[in-house]
């Protein structure tokens, strides 16, 4: 019998995740993409295995007892790995992880004070910190490929838009963001109203495609 390729190894867990051609076994898959990472270091074996890692949950109403506790540390472990899993594939190159990383890792960044022991506080601060730093060097990655669709929507999934994303985006003629910024100066939020400034971007929005631009533009 010929052995299986990291490739093969990884197409195979693909299969026993999803439970395609072949009955799903989640098991089967871990053990495919472990094979894959040892023989061919892949990638996209690593973000597959990180992203199943990162699922696996336990009952955390049910901690009775040490053995309990036990299987929470492990899933803890399991998660720390997952996200180390996925955070290696980004560096080696892997586009689907570097947006994970992303998603997961770009929020505003700040000391948790609720946290009152100094050490604790601090090596938190310096991980979180290390996240933050990794999420905005794939964003500049993305920015200069013209990958612009995921970082639009990521500047709309906090509690407020990201301007500062938006703003980028416009300048590299993505017209999405065009209009977003022409719409946001016919109001007074987040700008202050400005229907010059509306006018120039709704009109730059409309040279790069945007039929909403056109439409709203007709209205000013």
């Amino acid at each position: 019998m010929t052995a299986l390729s990291a490739q093969e190894l990884h197409e195979q867990g693909v299969r026993y995740y999803y439970g395609d051609g072949v009955e799903a076994d989640e098991k089967k898959a871990i053990e495919c993409f472990e094979q894959a990472i040892k023989l061919g270091n892949l990638p996209q074996s690593k973000r597959s295995l990180g992203h199943i890692l990162l699922s696996i949950e336990m009952d955390h109403s049910q901690i009775n007892g040490p053995s309990d506790w036990k299987a929470l540390q492990d899933e803890i472990n399991q998660h720390k790995r997952g996200e180390q899993l996925i955070e290696e594939a980004a560096a080696e190159g892997d586009i689907l992880a570097q947006k994970w990383c992303i998603e997961r890792y770009d929020y505003p960044l700040f000391i948790p004070f609720l946290v009152h022991i100094p050490k604790l506080r601090f090596s938190l601060y310096a991980e979180e910190r290390k996240k933050c730093k990794i999420a905005r060097k794939y964003k500049k990655q993305l920015l200069e490929a013209g990958d612009f669709d995921m970082l639009y929507n990521k500047a709309f999934s906090g509690l407020l838009p990201n301007k500062k994303i938006i703003e980028e985006l416009a300048n590299k003629e993505y017209a999405p963001a065009e209009y977003t910024l022409g719409a946001w100066y016919t109001e007074d939020y987040p700008y202050k109203k400005d229907l010059g400034k509306a006018k120039y971007w709704l009109t730059r929005a409309v040279e790069h495609g945007s039929e909403p631009a056109k439409e709203k533009l007709s209205k000013l």
